[in-house]
């Protein structure tokens, strides 16, 4: 057993309830593999996927997932330094069932990651700019991406001043350093 803090993240398995595509299957760990597979990741991955996910992700037409996008920056910030330093690993995981009712099982072990700030604002801009580069780095087309995020949609309440963190699987970055 690994004497390091684990921090868990959890990914949804189908669509939410407010959205268009709700309870259909968002694939995302086929596309976290598919992109640890296509590009260069900040450390040691390991993957719990079985042969026939792993053949699957890969020979599936999959669209990387290289982040996810997540409220609660300055947690995050602070989980991302612990990982950095070698005190703590990324678990990620899916509900076996009903989020909160099931089990979990973890798909991913990540022990390198990097954050980056993003605001709702500036992903309204970008879209609108025709950037259509973070829906697609976050495993959604641009349609599904406006619903999950869009904060006049429906039932989901976003302060669009509120900075949120792109956790990044791979060593891509929108601002170069």
């Amino acid at each position: 057993m690994e004497n390091k803090k684990c921090y868990v993240l959890m990914l949804a398995k189908k669509f939410p309830a407010y959205h268009l595509k709700s309870g259909q299957p968002t694939d995302f760990k086929y596309k976290i593999r598919k992109a640890i597979n296509d590009f260069k990741t900040l450390g040691a991955v390991y993957s719990f996927l079985t042969a026939k996910e792993t053949e699957l992700s890969l020979s599936g037409d999959y669209a990387p997932k290289i982040h996810t996008i997540r409220t609660n920056i300055h947690l995050w910030i602070k989980r991302a330094e612990k990982i950095n330093n070698g005190k703590a690993y990324l678990s990620v995981r899916e509900w076996l069932d009903k989020p909160y009712r099931s089990k979990q099982r973890e798909l991913f072990r990540f022990y390198k990651i990097s954050i980056e700030l993003i605001k709702l604002t500036t992903i309204a801009y970008l879209l609108e700019t025709h950037n259509f580069g973070i829906p697609q780095n976050d495993g959604l087309n641009f349609d599904d991406f406006m619903q999950w995020f869009n904060p006049n949609f429906k039932d989901k309440k976003h302060n669009t001043n509120e900075c949120y963190a792109i956790i990044h699987f791979t060593d891509f970055r929108y601002i170069k350093n």
